[in-house]
């Protein structure tokens, strides 16, 4: 214990820019501990065997986690790679360390901590790590407020949780000041303000101001009409201590997913404290080497990493993966989409963003681009879509297939919008009620159940081509397959029902379709204008309304 506290004292002379000690009048000697950032402050816990390397020279942290690395005096204070096995690669400045530390973000809570600092999204772009370095005044703005609501929040403000939320270092359980106005200039100083306005959105809105990732402000505005409810209030209260994305773990307080009756849960402390354990204006990691496992959780948000989904994922956004990465969905994972909402919209075609129903026209109409009359508009604002520019690999077993589904208890085939991938595979897959799925180029979609679609189960647009076969594709409320201008193999698939509907759609192209059974189907397949090469042979028709069809005059 002795050496633990003398080692903490040189680690505080550290940060206070004084120099540990000399090896000679040219060396210096940098002292202090890798520590795992989940921990809060005052717990520190090293990691034994982690390096840290700075030019040729690399040093490994002894069973406690502490370190002792000799530099030029003149290069006292460089920029260092920190990296342990199980964490995420760290680059910083010994001046920087927190607590006498380097703190390492575990690999399994990157993902969360990502969403929160560095994740962009339309309402704040420029999403960067901020936090407090002092207590925070709490001051309530009492006008317009009701003394039930007043009662509410100082009963909330005297509980742990903004201990939680601020890495053991700070406290909401102390008497707030009471004031008739909102602080204004220099007087918001050091202040979080609680105030109450009307006809703000359900429960209310936050934000924080900083200075070089400190944060020197924050506010809560709620709105007088709305009751103050626990999991809404913390919700509000995380963003006025880090930059404001969104913990999305399940469940969780401070996500707008599923309540915990207002606690923090033990993953939110878990990433909150890495936040804490950072220094003011943390830059995102590099990339890390290996995939980062999303287990069990709730995500939304571009992926700029290889990522593997295991267990049961919730989505409640859209999902980016950016080209030249990986998604990997193991076997018997379940995905669960949130039905008819989306947290983190990052689409914004107008067509597709456009909401209502769409109506029949007299005369021409506009192209609506594969919409009907009588169905919804897209509404890709409260719809959430996944997109993979990169690589998907998703392949199930016949024991254990992936889900991917709506979640919800009375689901629809319009619950959620698109599923899209460039390149990779989806084998061994039931997806459902969603509107549409167009798998790339040279792409293989294999040994699926593919059901309750909202628009075409799959669809083809441009000269695209891929491998889809040994699949069971049903109810949709377009076709089955569409090509437009397409080339894909279509083999061995079992196609149908689809009462009154589509069963293959062909809009030119040289589509390949060999032994496939398509039945119940309005008409098996429709040419809607001629193909060029196509091969469709060895197909069995059952019980369609008409087999084969065309959209156009046969000479």
């Amino acid at each position: 214990m002795g050496l633990r506290v003398l080692m903490f004292g040189l680690y505080i002379l550290l940060n206070a820019g004084l120099l540990l000690g000399s090896c000679s009048p040219q060396e210096v000697t940098i002292a202090g501990i890798v520590a795992d950032g989940r921990y809060p402050y005052g717990s520190l816990v090293g990691i034994p065997n982690a390096t840290i390397d700075y030019k040729e020279e690399s040093i490994t942290t002894d069973e406690q986690g502490y370190f002792n690395l000799t530099l030029p005096d003149d290069e006292r204070d460089p920029i260092l790679e920190i990296k342990a096995p199980g964490y995420i690669p760290y680059y910083e400045k010994p001046s920087h360390m927190v607590e006498g530390a380097f703190h390492l973000i575990p690999e399994d809570l990157y993902r969360g901590v990502y969403l929160i600092l560095w994740n962009p999204e339309h309402s704040n772009p420029h999403s960067r790590h901020r936090k407090w370095e002092q207590q925070t005044e709490f001051v309530i703005v009492q006008t317009g407020a009701s003394k039930q609501q007043i009662e509410t929040i100082i009963n909330l403000l005297a509980t742990d949780e903004y201990r939680k939320m601020t890495g053991g270092r700070f406290t909401s359980a102390v008497q707030p000041t009471m004031v008739d106005h909102k602080p204004t200039g220099h007087e918001r100083e050091g202040k979080t303000v609680i105030s109450f306005a009307p006809g703000i959105i359900p429960g209310g809105i936050a934000h924080s101001e900083d200075r070089n990732g400190v944060i020197n402000y924050a506010e809560i505005t709620w709105d007088t009409t709305q009751v103050v409810d626990a999991n809404i209030f913390w919700h509000e209260m995380v963003h006025t201590v880090t930059a404001g994305g969104h913990i999305n773990e399940w469940p969780s307080v401070v996500s707008e997913v599923q309540g915990t009756g207002g606690h923090v849960t033990e993953k939110d402390e878990q990433i909150l404290n890495c936040i804490y354990n950072s220094p003011p204006g943390r830059a995102q990691p590099a990339i890390p080497s290996t995939p980062i496992p999303i287990v069990n959780q709730t995500t939304h948000g571009r992926i700029r990493w290889d990522e593997i989904w295991r267990g049961e994922i919730h989505i409640i956004g859209d999902i980016i993966v950016e080209k030249g990465f990986t998604l990997t969905i193991e076997p018997g994972t379940k995905v669960f989409i949130a039905a008819n909402q989306d947290l983190e919209n990052l689409l914004d075609y107008p067509l597709d963003m456009r909401q209502g129903i769409r109506q029949e026209l007299p005369g021409p109409n506009p192209d609506y681009q594969g919409i009907h009359p009588g169905e919804p508009f897209r509404d890709e604002g409260h719809h959430i879509s996944i997109l993979i520019y990169g690589s998907l690999h998703a392949v199930g077993t016949p024991e254990q297939m992936i889900t991917i589904t709506s979640d919800s208890p009375t689901p629809g085939i319009y619950d959620w919008n698109f599923f899209n991938f460039d390149k990779g595979v989806l084998s061994y897959c039931i997806m459902e009620y969603y509107r549409c799925f167009n798998p790339g180029n040279d792409t293989v979609v294999s040994h699926n159940i593919l059901r309750h679609v909202g628009e075409c189960a799959v669809c083809f647009f441009s000269g695209q081509s891929a491998l889809v076969e040994y699949n069971s594709i049903s109810y949709a409320s377009h076709e089955l397959i569409g090509m437009e201008d397409s080339s894909p193999t279509i083999r061995n698939n079992d196609l149908g029902p689809n009462p009154k509907l589509f069963g293959i759609v062909i809009d030119g192209g040289s589509p390949e379709i060999v032994n496939n059974t398509i039945e119940g189907c309005g008409q098996g397949i429709f040419f809607l204008s001629p193909p060029d090469a196509p091969i469709i042979e060895k197909n069995e028709f059952l019980n369609n309304t008409q087999d084969i069809s065309h959209g156009y005059s046969i000479k």
